[in-house]
């Protein structure tokens, strides 16, 4: 009876390390990525990122197809299947900053996104890896 109990408490520390060393490894998220990203009044646009990893920088950009811009990725950061950053828009006089908050799983990263100064207008949308 004692020694199953001491197989199990064995095991256990061997299993138990392993999730916490695996969450601070960066996923590669490296390349192209694209998205159909819908707007406030429901149509979906596209738009493209581009993703470039080192440790735990994420730096980059995002185009924006049918407006011909493209916009660098602002404060990035990835841990484990977790990533963030931010993105500035201006047109005329308007100017908004937006938070991107990722999870990566395989070739796809789900976002949810807020303006930064009010937290509202949150939206979220799947981006796909391109296949090169």
């Amino acid at each position: 009876m004692k020694y199953p109990l001491i197989a199990i408490a064995l095991t256990l520390l061997v299993i138990a390390p392993y999730p916490a060393w695996t969450a601070d490894e960066a996923i590669d998220i490296n390349g192209d990525w694209t998205a159909e990203i819908p707007n406030q009044d429901g149509k979906k646009f596209k738009a493209f990122y581009e993703f470039k990893v080192d440790g735990t920088t994420l730096t980059g950009s995002a185009i924006n197809p049918s407006r011909e811009e493209e916009r660098p990725i602002l404060n990035g950061k990835i841990k484990g299947d977790k990533l963030s950053f931010t993105l500035k828009e201006s047109s005329g006089n308007y100017t908004a900053t937006y938070l991107y908050e990722g999870k990566v799983s395989g070739n796809t990263i789900r976002f949810r996104v807020v303006r930064a100064n009010t937290k509202s207008w949150p939206w979220e949308f799947t981006a796909i890896k391109v296949q090169q």
